[in-house]
């Protein structure tokens, strides 16, 4: 009875990963070995800002206000993997606008198609990281927080934890834990004003992963763009380092400009950039 219990278990998973995939990405399959998906997460996890994929070498945010990350170049078993993530909601294929692929109705689908599973049963998520390693912190500071210029947060109710999380995300070089909703990383890609905040414990990263440094209000590099993504202008920087060829970036309405090379810079308002170290 048990075994036959574990095993409808195990069934169940496979059967809720698979239907996070829409059948895009199904078809889109069946004609190429990989696949460029967005993924949305659900709305607590997106809140929270607890998901690996911030940490994903093939994924990069696409609308940081929804919760959707782009990933490129996925083979069938790295999408498996992202579907078996909790926080995962859907995973639907991004289609080239020069590609003659059509999507097929359900009605329209054949046997194969319509009940083809991608995802094997033992299907484990992998928390992927990118080539970043952990790296020692300075002390913590008590009773300081470096306010503003937050990448992201991560729920952590040990404050230890939060140095292994900034060592790990692109751009961030100092943290702040704060007991509130149960411990909570604040991780940052520069150090603020110093401020009293009781119960924080505050630190440097020593080796972190790359950094920008201080955004230049209504400055414009303008050309040399090599990727144009979705997200708010605090997420700027982390994107530019995870591109090997991102020598800076511009923010200008609801978008971050990748730059290839830095032009000469000039006056235009409402845009903040930023230089890669």
């Amino acid at each position: 009875m048990l075994k036959t219990a574990v095993v409808l278990f195990v069934v169940a998973v496979a059967a809720a990963t698979q239907d996070k995939i829409t059948p895009s990405v199904v078809q889109w399959l069946q004609q190429s070995s990989t696949a460029n998906v967005a993924v949305t997460l659900d709305h607590v996890s997106h809140v929270s800002g607890h998901t690996s994929l911030y940490n994903h070498a093939k994924c990069v945010t696409l609308d940081a206000v929804g919760g959707v990350f782009q990933c490129d170049a996925l083979a069938k078993e790295e999408i498996c993997s992202i579907a078996a993530l909790p926080e995962v909601r859907e995973i639907v294929a991004i289609i080239p606008f020069d590609s003659d692929f059509t999507l097929k109705p359900a009605d329209a689908l054949t046997t194969t198609a319509a009940t083809i599973n991608l995802c094997p049963l033992n299907i484990i998520p992998k928390h992927t990281t990118g080539a970043a390693t952990p790296s020692a912190c300075d002390k913590p500071v008590e009773d300081v927080d470096y306010d503003g210029n937050d990448i992201k947060f991560t729920q952590r109710s040990n404050s230890d934890d939060c140095c292994d999380d900034c060592a790990k995300t692109p751009g961030c070089v100092v943290y702040v834990w704060t007991p509130w909703n149960g411990g909570t990383c604040f991780l940052k890609w520069k150090a603020g004003n110093a401020v009293h905040k009781w119960d924080a414990k505050a630190a440097k990263v020593a080796n972190s992963v790359g950094s920008c440094q201080a955004a230049q209000i209504n400055v414009d590099y303008n050309g040399n763009d090599i990727d144009r993504i979705y997200a708010r202008k605090d997420d700027c920087c982390a994107l530019c380092l995870k591109a090997d060829n991102c020598k800076g970036y511009s923010h200008y309405q609801g978008y971050c400009y990748i730059k290839g090379e830095l032009g000469n810079a000039s006056y235009k308002e409402g845009v903040t950039s930023g230089i890669r170290d």
